[in-house]
């Protein structure tokens, strides 16, 4: 009778159901994977309307676990002296040159381009999404697995995220944005990510704004430094404020 009820439900459980019990960790498994979870590295963001190029900027980051996370400004001479930091869900913008402090919301564009607060000064999506299912797609002729995420409060940038990662290495490939009202606005497409002994050695990112033709930022990171340990110190407001004199 057990054998029979088994079956039964068995037949009555879409695949993608049974597929997210078995790895219910593959969204932790896929943030791991992407990026470090202790790093120096430079970040490139360069801006584009009407697909014309517009302006960019370089910054040198800092990042630690899933919830610290610092930028410095250092390109073009015009942004100089300006630095956000994240700790946990606080985001906190820093203009050097008239001392002011700001807190911004995870929502807000960075840098105004068309990625938020909360793409760049967060590295794992786990920490705001919860992966609701699973599914395995064809995507470009090429078989990968395909997470349906869901946010876990209304701070967050975005409602939903489709997330297509790679079946082997879980690292990302595209993934598609929708806002409150459940409507597509933006699209993320990874060009490159290079590893050297399983390291992240160089990334290569281009968002799409689905609602305005033409505008995209493209993002580089590069110069990748692994120390064991970080200060804690380096992401406090006073840190932020020496780092950017």
């Amino acid at each position: 009778m057990k054998l029979k009820l088994f079956f039964a439900i068995l037949l009555l459980t879409p695949p993608f159901q049974i597929f997210s019990q078995i790895d219910k960790d593959i969204l932790k498994k896929s943030d791991e994977a992407y990026f470090p979870n202790v790093a120096k590295f430079n970040f490139t963001i360069k801006l584009y309307e009407n697909n014309e190029y517009d302006k960019y900027y370089e910054l040198t980051c800092y990042i630690k676990g899933n919830q610290k996370y610092l930028a410095i400004f250092e390109n073009p001479s015009v942004v100089r002296r300006r630095a956000q930091l994240r700790v946990g869900d606080k985001i906190l913008f820093y203009l050097g040159k008239i001392n002011r402090t700001t807190e911004m919301s995870a929502k807000a564009a960075f840098a105004g381009s068309t990625f938020s607060e909360e793409d760049v000064l967060s590295a794992s999506l786990g920490y705001y999404y919860d992966l609701e299912k699973l599914e395995e797609v064809n995507l470009n002729d090429t078989e990968v697995l395909k997470l349906f995420l869901k946010s876990r409060s209304k701070e967050t940038s975005y409602y939903r995220i489709e997330s297509f990662i790679n079946k082997e290495t879980l690292l990302p490939i595209k993934r598609v944005y929708y806002s409150f009202s459940n409507q597509k606005i933006k699209e993320l497409k990874v060009l490159e990510i290079r590893k050297n002994k399983k390291k992240v050695e160089y990334i290569h990112l281009i968002m799409y704004d689905s609602l305005r033709n033409g505008t995209y930022a493209e993002v580089t990171m590069k110069n990748f430094e692994f120390p064991q340990e970080l200060d804690d110190r380096m992401f406090t407001k006073r840190y932020m404020e020496i780092a950017t004199q």
